[in-house]
């Protein structure tokens, strides 16, 4: 897309934009080399985490980490929290602590090539607790059945009417072809072998883990009543997150207006997944600037919020009794031949060539139903019989069976 396509593209974005939404200054620019600042300070009492990064040309894949920064946060009472790279472009504050509801923080950043940049200051911009977590059996507007879950709460605090959702949700994984037994090479010589024994691995049962990668919003300002009920995931029927067990674990923050109109532009301009890690089509103007030199610029916003959480776990067969999810692989049988002679006369093993591969695994004997498939065992690729594949077999501390 050229530069005037992109700048047709936000114009018409902006005049768009529903009218309880103030504009954002967006200028049009073709690549340039800005600073990228994910910063959000909570009142939860933790080690709060910044993430520094720069912009990169959009043919470009690569993530360039800024490292060797200085990053402070003080509040309105001169109190000063420093944080320190722990990896590289990621910064963890020194201490464990939280905001204070009216007490205001600025963020400063110095970087390693001498450049300066602050945040204005922000401060809670109000309180609102989660209530609830609902999943309910819903057909979206594409005709497909599915899950909708919805977050409920409401508050008595008039400045909470917008707010920003992340989550992260975890589901059990049992692959739909595991067995108890496995195979072991005897002899991988004439005459080949190989023999049954018991499974012990602990690859029946996995977790997997996923956090949102998007931008979540919802706001009561245009609301008679300061309530939410709002439906900010959707998952298909067929979905494997819910083909067993499912858990998510939501929290929302309560956004300053500003914040909020900010991250509601950024959504309507990405097309990344990390909404942060491209060349936007214009610089969006957030919060924090440079200080000593103007033709540096920063892409972001600190943000100072109340946040609250709640999980919910469910069930497939609470909602779909009897029915199963489509697993992420086709999980096709092969049963290669334990002996082979070539036209030659030289012997080999495809099953032992194939096992030793260790991208197959045993499911069951062969049954003789499928008449073109002639060895002995039937194999499945690894993803289909070990959970590990795609989880960890070690259970969350917080998972509830």
């Amino acid at each position: 897309m050229n530069i005037i396509k992109k700048a047709s593209l936000i114009l018409c974005i902006l005049t768009c934009m529903i009218s309880c939404i103030e504009p954002i200054d967006i200028k049009d620019t073709t690549f340039e080399d800005f600073l990228i600042v994910e910063a959000q300070l909570t009142d939860e009492l933790k080690q709060h985490t910044i993430k520094l990064s720069r912009t990169f040309p959009l043919d470009s894949a690569d993530i360039v980490l800024e490292t060797g920064a200085s990053v402070v946060i003080t509040d309105n009472l001169l109190n000063t929290y420093n944080f320190t790279e722990t990896t590289t472009g990621i910064y963890i504050s020194d201490i464990t602590f939280k905001a204070i509801i009216d007490r205001s923080y600025v963020l400063e950043i110095n970087t390693a090539n001498g450049k300066s940049y602050t945040s204005n200051s922000e401060k809670i911009a109000g309180l609102s607790n989660v209530n609830n977590l609902v999943a309910k059996k819903e057909t979206n507007v594409f005709g497909i059945e599915g899950l909708n879950i919805y977050v409920e709460s409401n508050s008595t605090d008039n400045l909470a009417k917008y707010y920003k959702y992340n989550f992260e949700e975890t589901y059990k994984v049992i692959p739909p072809n595991w067995s108890g037994e496995k195979l072991r090479i005897v002899s991988d010589e004439l005459p080949f072998e190989v023999e049954k024994i018991a499974n012990l691995d602990n690859n029946k049962i996995c977790y997997t883990t996923k956090n949102s990668n998007s931008i979540i919003q919802t706001e009561t300002a245009s609301l008679s009543a300061n309530n939410v009920n709002f439906g900010f995931l959707f998952i298909p029927k067929s979905d494997f997150r819910i083909s067993s067990r499912y858990s998510i674990l939501l929290k929302q923050s309560v956004q300053s207006l500003e914040a909020f109109n900010y991250y509601n532009t950024l959504s309507d301009l990405s097309s990344s997944e990390n909404v942060f890690t491209q060349n936007q089509p214009g610089f969006l103007l957030g919060n924090i600037t440079a200080t000593n030199n103007n033709n540096d610029k920063a892409i972001g916003y600190f943000e100072v919020n109340s946040v609250s959480e709640k999980r919910l776990f469910l069930n497939r067969d609470d909602f779909y009794p009897n029915t199963t999810a489509d697993f992420i692989d086709d999980c096709e049988y092969i049963a290669p031949l334990t002996t082979y002679f070539r036209q030659n006369g030289s012997p080999t093993s495809p099953l032992i060539s194939i096992l030793k591969m260790n991208e197959w695994l045993y499911y069951k004997d062969n049954d003789g139903t499928n008449v073109t498939l002639e060895g002995e065992y039937f194999l499945v690729p690894k993803v289909c019989g070990d959970c590990r594949e795609t989880g960890t077999n070690i259970k969350p501390s917080f998972w509830i069976d």
